[in-house]
């Protein structure tokens, strides 16, 4: 056994919750990368098919010649692909200076979660953590550049009288909740789960009954509100967005979707808000199942969860998408917008933005600002400074 890379991964910060016992088992699945400055660990386009750890030294993340972000040692690369069947790398990876990585490809990913191996499970939550994350930037930047389409929600007290009105008239849905584990087959990656998890699931989602116009999760809230992750049973959720001059119809949840699962994958205020648009039932999960659910659905849950956020982040991108259109139409250019950003793929303006690929810090982000030009109308973007 490899006694110095074996060291390395009982020191990665990233793997610091996997049991020892099957780190040690594990190691056989790593190989050690040595990288030169300017080297080119995957380039746009490449099969997703292997993650890395940095364990020396900063990689940099690259598309179209621009600079989006950087990696730093303890941190995880590639991870969300690699869970991903079928993925392909979204921008370039090179060694921004002399740079050692701890590598695992996909193949031994597979056996890792075969072999029931908690590094399977610590990885694929680190997975988890990063999705959201950048979830959380494509949802701000949304609300940066995007136009209102709603009114924003608001959460008031109920007052005695309102609760007593409520009582005579409830308003919940007449008919009783649908059935459970239909809607758990419904869930990213839960379809060919065996029946043995299924049924684990069972035992900890509760039915909630909610009125219509109830917001069942509010943009904001943190600390004790972040007590739970919900399944539409029945009926319709509009899930908002606050922007300027109120708020953005982010997608309208029907039977099978799920919501407010980023909170308790990584802790941190609401994104958005979630109102019912009609009277709903909806399947509660608490936070604390959330996180340590029964032994028997791992690794099936937190492979859902994963594939969750990655269709979240892909919605925002696409919602972003509309929000920066550009106008070819118009032909008259600022001296302050070049030619060229002005004909930049759309696609890559969003990944420039920072949605792409990575883990990009605000100050990162704040390199791009929407700018109103009102005698043309119309939005673009352009770098600060």
């Amino acid at each position: 056994m490899n006694e110095r890379l074996l060291k390395a991964l009982m020191a990665s910060t990233t793997l610091k919750a996997a049991d020892p016992a099957d780190l040690q088992f594990s190691a056989a699945a790593w190989r050690v990368q040595r990288l030169k400055p300017g080297e080119l660990v995957w380039g746009r386009g490449e099969p997703a098919d292997r993650l890395a750890i940095v364990h020396k030294g900063c990689l940099e993340v690259e598309l179209a010649g621009e600079i989006l972000g950087a990696i730093y040692a303890g941190e995880l690369v590639g991870e969300a692909g690699a869970f991903q069947s079928g993925s392909v790398r979204s921008a370039n990876v090179r060694a921004k200076e002399a740079s050692t990585l701890l590598v695992m490809d996909t193949l031994h990913l597979r056996r890792l979660r075969q072999d029931r191996n908690s590094v399977y499970g610590v990885l694929l939550q680190q997975a988890s953590i990063g999705t959201v994350r950048r979830v959380r930037r494509a949802t701000a930047w949304l609300a940066r550049v995007a136009d209102s389409d709603a009114k924003a929600p608001g959460r008031k007290e109920v007052s005695g009288l309102l609760r007593m009105w409520r009582a005579l008239v409830p308003g919940l849905p007449a008919d009783p909740p649908p059935a459970l584990p239909p809607l758990l087959r419904m869930q990213p990656g839960l379809a060919e789960a065996p029946p043995e998890v299924v049924l684990a699931l069972t035992t900890v989602f509760q039915p909630v009954g909610v009125r219509e116009g109830e917001v069942v999760v509010m943009e904001g809230d943190s600390g004790e509100r972040l007590d739970a992750m919900y399944i539409v049973a029945s009926g319709s959720v509009d899930v908002l967005r606050c922007v300027r001059g109120g708020a953005k119809r982010l997608i309208t949840l029907k039977a099978g979707d799920q919501f407010g699962c980023n909170a308790l994958v990584e802790p941190g205020p609401r994104t958005a808000s979630c109102v019912a648009t009609s009277p709903v039932w909806l399947y509660r999960i608490s936070k604390e199942d959330f996180q340590r659910p029964p032994a028997a659905v791992q690794p099936w849950w937190w492979e859902s969860v994963l594939r969750n956020v990655t269709g979240q982040l892909k919605g925002c991108d696409a919602l972003l998408a509309e929000a920066l259109q550009v106008d070819e139409d118009i032909e008259d250019v600022d001296d302050e917008v070049t030619e060229a950003r002005r004909k930049q793929s759309l696609n890559d303006l969003v990944e420039v933005a920072g949605f792409g690929m990575g883990d990009y810090s605000e100050s990162e982000l704040d390199r791009v600002e929407v700018v109103y030009d009102e005698a043309q109308l119309r939005r673009r973007v352009t770098p600060k400074g």
